[in-house]
């Protein structure tokens, strides 16, 4: 298992939150690897120590957040039921035009 610090330590190690999406986060793996096994990865690599467990969110943090509205979704349905709405106009207008004659 590899953890990769950034920033000053110590670190800490977070896990379990509801509220990352699974593909905006993905890592390049191929980069973690090359920092793992290159010149300088004695340096690299050091001894992690644990620390005192700290609960941050709590079992709030583990569910997901809410779906936003479907707001294209209801964009579209509207621009549908208005189009709908401007050809019977236009029928409707037509219709009177005609049985005017």
């Amino acid at each position: 298992m590899l953890f990769v610090g950034r920033g000053d330590p110590p670190f800490l190690l977070a896990f379990g939150s509801g509220k990352l999406a699974h593909e905006e986060n993905k890592v390049d793996g191929q980069m973690i690897l090359q920092a793992a096994t290159g010149p300088s990865s004695n340096q690299a690599i050091g001894t992690a120590r644990l620390g005192k467990r700290i609960v941050l969110g709590g079992e709030r943090a583990l569910q997901a957040p809410p779906l936003p509205p479907p707001w294209k979704k209801w964009l579209l349905w509207l621009l549908l039921v208005g189009g709908v709405a401007v050809l019977a106009a236009l029928a409707r207008s037509l219709m009177r035009e005609m049985n005017k004659g």
